[in-house]
């Protein structure tokens, strides 16, 4: 049976709230982390105590957000302090709970990641993303980092281009001058 249909007609909790929250709403937290699920019985008796590996630790978001430097949508001005860890290949489906499947996502991203069209994936570490139709009819995969220490790399690897082609010219313009 899965998991989905024998949730049906369920509530999960959140501590200090006394409502309980949707099936829909629980879904958001697991993929964002950060809980640990406890199946009780109608009397009240733990019967099921969750397992939390599947929460990214401290260390493997510093290394995502660091390599990501924010929501990976582009346009996304999010920062990365903002940002929530979403699973590339859900837990769920075996996914694991690595840097390597790890990317940062906002609040409003993560929770519509799913529905939206967008879609995500790791190519050598990197996330790469693609658009829905309704804005990329072309549906190409981008590099999807902001990271400040990419972005150094990148203006460092184009200003030394500039010095090589600059160091030619001029070496071009002696030979002719």
């Amino acid at each position: 049976m899965s998991s989905r249909r024998w949730m049906q007609g369920c509530a999960g909790h959140i501590d200090g709230q006394v409502a309980p929250i949707s099936i829909l709403s629980v879904e958001q937290m697991i993929c964002a982390g950060g809980v640990q699920p406890v199946t009780i019985t109608a009397k009240g008796k733990v019967i099921e105590l969750g397992v939390t590996d599947r929460c990214f630790t401290g260390q493997q978001r510093r290394a995502v957000t660091l390599r990501d430097g924010g929501c990976i949508i582009p346009g996304c001005q999010s920062p990365a302090a903002w940002a929530e860890i979403h699973h590339v290949i859900p837990y769920a489906l075996g996914g694991p709970t690595e840097v390597s499947n790890g990317v940062t996502l906002c609040w409003f991203h993560h929770r519509t990641v799913h529905r939206s069209g967008w879609q995500i994936r790791m190519v050598d570490g990197v996330p790469q993303v693609k658009a829905p139709v309704w804005l990329d009819g072309f549906q190409r995969w981008h590099v999807a980092t902001k990271s400040p220490t990419r972005m150094t790399y990148q203006l460092a690897d184009q200003q030394m281009q500039r010095d090589q082609r600059d160091q030619r010219d001029e070496l071009r313009h002696r030979r002719t001058g």
